[in-house]
């Protein structure tokens, strides 16, 4: 080749190099890539988990304020949209693009052996992330009590990588026998989660609530797994297999023969129930102990069974009146109504859902069996067919063995009304009982539906007319705790009653009284940035303190969430209202609910009155916790 055709083959080659690297009219760039890449370690020993499943949402794009929902749902806090439980083995951390979360990206992807993962993600925004492996149950990044960290990816920081904590399930086991030591199957049990740093606090936030249930085999063993660390306390409901007592739901119906035919009574060697039994085996509620799990621990909870002779309540027919026969009343005889009792228990224990079995001469009396102590709701249907009282009776170990009407005590009667928004658009308002944890329910919007629990039925069965916006709700000579919600996302601002003391959200019922709810549903949203030294504080508890924080019954309570990796939040649905917003970096164990622990922090706080629609964007430095 001569050195002219060289040159010439040279400047060829140099031309079509330029072209190529001059951009086209109209093409686009080239697509920045965007990636979440990292390594799941559990929190018990940072070992890595292998082959864990690693699931993206998308929440939040460019186009939306980072922090969008970061507050998890409390329906599944820990479980996003196609998430299933259980890990599975797969190589190379390849992610596969899917439709998921309300239209928004979806991504999934398998560590490797090593626990390590990488997801592509296709544009910037704010992202949550997801695990779960064999062992662990489903959790969100850097997640805490409901909340967790969104990974915010943007032009400036488009990739990111992180380090995902993983907690292992816990495990709560035990064996459960008699007085005889003989293993006792078939027994309930239930874990309630203890809420942390509550020790002696009424509030709804405090409550144990449960979280998982068993029934003991044969051998009387039972497991309940997939539990978070943290302190619980169990409960066991059983019956002894040889007990005679009248239990379950048994119908009485109108039978000519039932003169001639009465239910024989039960055999009163055989007439024995086991109490209600809270681990380490009391009957008293107050009592019980609480047991602390570990991560990844198994933990062993051992009861013993004592049976007890079981009570009675006994209501002659007499008691209860007769439905007269509608429409043509020849040859028809009045239709029997039965009474229900329902077991009232604590804070999450289910009613016990009895119905009448007549024993005795003739069929003459009605025998509620097989009662162990505790508290029962004791409807008497009217003879109109459509209304009923209720009443309440309480039995103790001390109580007579054969209880009737005369040791019950009617409930009160209360009225409820709204003000503000229109009954449609309030799903449920709830009754706490302060003294007991007893919730009793209303659903204002709804009528003759399920979930009603203790109210009284409305009079007339036409569909046609609107629906009521109030009802009448039964209830015990307690104060209680009032709480609304559903709906339009309605809030209570404020109560009045005739015959009735009223403090905040807090109401005493004395006698028959009229309630009126004063509520709105127009909220405040607040958006902010919290920094630690000049860097984004991801991680931090953020904390929207009321001013009226430490009042009993203050009708506004704190709201909380958590920081994205860029230091972004949100708050949607606020209460309006004085508050003082508090970031504490990493300050999850922080006793938030002690005003004498929070005192400290409100010092450094920030206030702001946000007003009904308001969406305020506030930006703070976060404090290290003491």
């Amino acid at each position: 080749m001569t050195c002219g055709v060289f040159s010439r083959a040279a400047a060829m080659a140099a031309a079509l190099l330029a072209l190529a690297l001059t951009p086209r009219c109209g093409a686009e760039p080239p697509a920045k890539g965007y990636r979440i890449s990292g390594v799941v370690v559990s929190v018990r020993d940072g070992s890595p988990v292998p082959y864990c499943r690693i699931t993206a949402y998308a929440i939040a794009a460019p186009a939306t304020p980072a922090g969008e929902n970061t507050q998890a749902s409390p329906q599944g806090p820990e479980r996003g949209p196609g998430l299933q439980s259980g890990g599975g083995r797969a190589g190379g951390g390849q992610a596969g693009l899917r439709n998921g979360n309300g239209g928004n990206a979806t991504l999934e992807a398998t560590a490797d052996g090593s626990g390590k993962f990488s997801i592509d993600v296709p544009h910037a925004g704010a992202w949550r992330l997801s695990a779960v492996a064999r062992g662990f149950k489903a959790q969100n990044y850097d997640a805490h009590e409901g909340f967790y960290s969104a990974i915010v990816l943007s032009e400036s920081a488009p990739t990111l990588a992180v380090t995902f904590h993983l907690t292992p399930d816990a495990v709560l086991t035990g064996l459960i026998f008699d007085e005889t030591g003989e293993p006792v199957g078939s027994a309930q049990v239930t874990a309630e989660l203890i809420p942390p740093a509550v020790r002696g606090e009424v509030s709804e936030a405090s409550r144990p609530r449960p979280v998982g249930s068993a029934q003991t085999d044969d051998r009387g063993r039972y497991e309940i797994g997939g539990l978070a660390p943290g302190e619980y306390r169990l409960r066991v409901q059983a019956q002894p297999w040889y007990s005679a007592g009248s239990r379950g739901m048994i119908q009485l119906r109108p039978n000519p023969g039932l003169q001639n035919n009465p239910a024989p009574p039960p055999d009163p060697p055989l007439d024995f129930v086991y109490p209600i039994t809270w681990f380490p085996g009391v009957d008293d509620e107050s009592a019980a102990e609480a047991v602390r799990v570990a991560p990844g621990e198994e933990r062993q909870a051992d009861f013993r069974l004592t049976a007890m002779t079981s009570f009675h309540l006994k209501i002659p027919r007499t008691e209860i009146a007769d439905v007269a026969p509608q429409g043509d009343a020849r040859n028809r005889q009045p239709q029997q109504r039965t009474v229900s009792l329902t077991r009232v228990g604590g804070d999450s224990l289910p009613g016990i859902q009895q119905q009448m079995m007549p024993t005795g001469v003739a069929g003459n009396e009605y025998d509620f069996g097989g009662l162990s102590p505790g508290t029962y709701d004791v409807r008497i249907p009217g003879a109109d067919g459509r209304s009923s009282e209720v009443r309440q009776i309480e039995v103790k170990p001390g109580s007579p063995a054969v209880l009737t009407l005369e040791e019950t005590k009617p409930l009160i009667r209360v009225q409820l009304e709204l003000e503000g928004i229109s009954g449609s658009d309030l799903a449920m308002v709830e009754f706490v009982d302060t003294e007991t944890g007893q919730r009793v329910s209303s659903t204002p919007n709804m009528r003759g539906r399920g979930g009603l629990q203790r109210d009284e039925q409305p009079n007339d069965d036409s569909a046609d007319e609107p629906e009521p916006t109030n009802r009448v709700v039964m209830l015990a000579a307690h104060p209680y705790e009032v709480y609304v919600s559903g709906g339009t996302g309605a809030y209570l601002t404020g109560m009045s009653s005739a015959g009735a003391k009223i403090t905040g959200r807090v109401v005493t019922f004395a006698g028959a009284a009229t309630l009126t709810l004063h509520l709105a549903n127009k909220h405040a949203q607040l958006d902010g940035l919290a920094r630690l030294s000049g860097e984004p504080a991801a991680g931090a508890m953020v904390l929207l303190v009321p001013a009226t924080f430490g009042t009993a019954g203050a009708l506004t309570e704190i709201e909380r969430a958590e920081t994205n990796t860029d230091g972004t939040f949100r708050m949607s649905s606020i209460t309006p209202g004085p508050y003082i917003l508090v970031a504490i970096d990493h300050g999850w164990n922080v006793d938030w609910r002690n005003a004498a622990t929070l005192g400290q922090y409100l010092m450094h706080g920030v206030p702001v009155n946000l007003r009904p629609s308001a969406k305020e964007h506030l930006e703070l430095e976060a404090i290290s916790p003491n």
